[in-house]
């Protein structure tokens, strides 16, 4: 991605040096997300592997919520919420089995 980014003349990396560690991450997360849904497709199925993935991405955002990451507002995890990802999560593992 690096050298992409090269080629097209669109980064500055001058600028990589005043950015957080945790912004130059999503370029090496990106790929690595794409890989493993490449990878995990052809075995589990696309219905599985979505459910997984919207499954990990809103109880990761309702931690991030929690906790106030990256500047966020905090929002505090209620029952309601909990319910609702543990709900996500039985969901995803119903469509896995078989």
């Amino acid at each position: 991605m690096l050298v992409m980014v090269m080629i097209s003349g669109r980064g500055n990396l001058r600028n990589m040096a005043d950015a957080s560690w945790w912004e130059l991450t999503g370029g090496f997360l990106g790929a690595y997300f794409v890989t493993m849904t490449i990878v995990a497709v052809p075995r589990l199925g696309t219905l599985a592997v979505m459910s997984i993935i919207i499954a990990g991405q809103l109880t990761t955002a309702a931690l991030l919520d929690k906790y106030g990451a990256f500047g966020l507002r905090q929002i505090p995890l209620t029952p309601m919420r909990g319910a609702g990802i543990i709900l996500l999560c039985i969901g995803a593992s119903l469509v896995i089995r078989k």
